[in-house]
C-alpha cells in the first residue's frame, strides 16, 4: 500500500548509484516511519500493512545495527530478533567504532586534514545508523569546524543532522541546524543542494502547521525535486497538493496544481486526493466531502502530517463553504445542505460555529432558513484596522508618558 512506508530490505532490478545513496541516508528516517505506523490502531492501519512494516522494520534494524530499533520491533512483537541479535549487534558496532578511532588517530599523525575528515565521517555515519544520535552530532560538529571541510561538504552534514532531528521529533535541533543549512546555501551551496534545502525547510513547516510558506517552498521544488532520502515522489506530491488546498487562491491552485504535468502523472495513484482536488476545483462538492475523508485517512499515517490531520479536515470545509457562498448572496440551508451531501442541521450548526469563530462570512436566519453571504469589504476592513492599530499605539504612548513623567 503506497501510505506505508516502502521497504528498502530488497529491491526490483539494478539501483544507479544515486539512487542506492539516497536509499540509504533515508535509512534512518524509514525506522521511523514504520514505527509510527505499527503505533497506529487498526482501524487505520490493516493488520496486512502492520505485518509488511513490521517485517522490514526488522531487517533494517538488523542491517543497520540499530539496537533501540531492535529493541522496538521486539516490543512490536516482532519474533525475528532475538536478545542475541541485539548484543551482537552493539559488540559489532563497538568494534567498527573502535577501528575508527585508530584510523582517525593514524590520520591525525601521519595523513592530512582531509583524511581525517573521511575518516571522522564514516565513525559519524556509523554512530548515526546504530541509532547513537547524541554521539553522531557530536562527530558532525567536529567535522563541520575542520578548516578544509567545503561549504557543499557542510550543507550535506547539517542534512544528516537535520535528517536525525526529523527521525527522533527534535524540534531545537531541527531549527538550529536548518538555520545553518540555510546559511551555508545562502553562502556558496551549489543549485541541486539548495532545492534539497527547500524541501527539508517545507518538511518543518509542515511540522509547525505552517502550511502556505510549506506550500511555497514545496511547489518551487515541483520540477527539481531530488530529496528523495526524506519521502518518495507521491509522498511528495500529497504535501504539495494537501497544503496548496487549504492555502492558495482557486486560480493559482488551477496553474500552479491542476494543470501541472508533474502533479497529474502521480496524482491518479491516489484517487481520493485526485477526487478531492479536482471536485474543489469543478465545484463538485457532493463528492468532495467524501474524497476529503479519504485524504483525511491518508494523512493520518503519515508521520509528519498526522497531528495535523484533524486541522486539514476542519480548513479543507471551510474553503469548499467559502468557495460555494461566493457564488450568491443568499441561499436556503437546505439547498446548500444538499449540495454538500449533508443533512441541513449538521450544516446550520457547522457554519453556526465558523460565523462565530469568524472563518465564514455570512449570517444565517434561522427563522426562514436562509443564508445571507457577506461580502468583504477591503476598503472598510484597512480602515478599522487602522484605526484599531492608532488606538493601540495611543495606548502605549500614554502609558509610556506616565512612566516618564514618574
Amino acid at each position: 500500500h503506497w501510505n506505508t512506508p516502502p521497504s528498502n530490505s530488497s529491491n526490483a532490478g539494478i539501483m544507479s548509484s544515486e539512487d542506492a545513496q539516497s536509499e540509504r541516508e533515508g535509512r534512518v528516517l524509514r525506522l521511523a516511519d514504520h514505527s509510527f505506523v505499527l503505533s497506529l490502531n487498526n482501524e487505520l492501519v490493516s493488520s496486512a500493512e502492520k505485518e509488511s512494516s513490521l517485517q522490514t522494520l526488522e531487517q533494517l534494524a538488523k542491517d543497520m545495527r540499530n539496537t533501540p530499533y531492535m529493541e522496538r520491533a521486539k516490543s512490536f512483537g516482532g519474533n525475528g530478533i532475538s536478545d542475541a541479535d541485539v548484543t551482537a549487534a552493539a559488540k559489532a558496532v563497538d568494534e567498527e567504532l573502535k577501528k575508527c578511532d585508530e584510523n582517525i588517530a593514524d590520520a591525525k599523525e601521519n595523513l592530512g586534514e582531509e583524511e581525517v575528515r573521511q575518516e571522522s565521517l564514516k565513525k559519524a555515519e556509523l554512530l548515526a545508523e546504530a541509532g547513537r544520535y547524541t554521539e553522531a552530532i557530536a562527530v558532525f560538529k567536529e567535522i563541520d569546524e575542520m578548516s578544509k571541510t567545503t561549504t557543499g561538504q557542510k550543507i550535506d552534514i547539517a542534512l544528516q543532522v537535520l535528517r536525525i532531528a526529523f527521525a527522533t521529533d527534535d524540534f531545537e535541533l531541527m531549527l538550529s541546524t536548518l538555520d545553518q543549512a540555510k546559511a551555508y546555501g545562502e553562502k556558496g551551496g551549489d543549485w541541486e543542494r539548495r532545492n534539497r534545502i527547500k524541501v527539508y525547510e517545507a518538511v518543518k513547516c509542515i511540522r509547525v502547521r505552517q502550511f502556505e510558506q510549506a506550500a511555497k517552498l514545496l511547489l518551487d521544488a515541483v520540477a527539481t525535486f531530488t530529496a528523495t532520502e526524506l519521502f518518495d515522489y507521491q509522498t511528495f506530491v500529497l504535501y504539495v497538493v494537501v497544503t496548496s488546498m487549504i492555502t492558495l487562491e482557486r486560480s493559482t491552485l488551477k496553474k500552479r496544481i491542476v494543470e501541472s504535468p508533474e502533479i497529474l502523472q502521480v496524482l491518479h495513484t491516489m484517487p481520493s486526493l485526485q477526487g478531492a482536488l479536482m471536485s474543489l476545483h469543478n465545484c463538485v462538492y457532493s463528492t468532495y466531502f467524501q474524497s476529503v475523508v479519504g485524504v483525511y485517512d491518508m494523512l493520518m499515517k503519515d508521520r509528519f502530517f498526522a497531528p495535523h490531520a484533524q486541522y486539514f479536515l476542519r480548513q479543507a470545509r471551510i474553503i469548499a463553504y467559502r468557495q460555494y457562498l461566493l457564488s450568491y448572496r443568499s441561499v436556503k440551508v437546505e439547498t446548500m445542505a444538499q449540495a454538500f451531501g449533508v443533512g441541513s442541521e449538521y450544516l446550520d450548526k457547522e457554519l453556526s460555529d465558523l460565523v462565530f469563530c469568524g472563518r465564514i462570512a455570512c449570517k444565517i436566519d434561522a427563522v426562514n432558513g436562509v443564508i445571507e453571504a457577506e461580502r468583504a469589504d477591503c476598503i472598510n476592513q484597512l480602515y478599522q484596522d487602522t484605526i484599531k492599530q492608532g488606538d493601540r499605539l495611543l495606548h502605549r504612548v500614554q502609558k509610556l508618558s506616565r512612566v516618564i513623567t514618574m
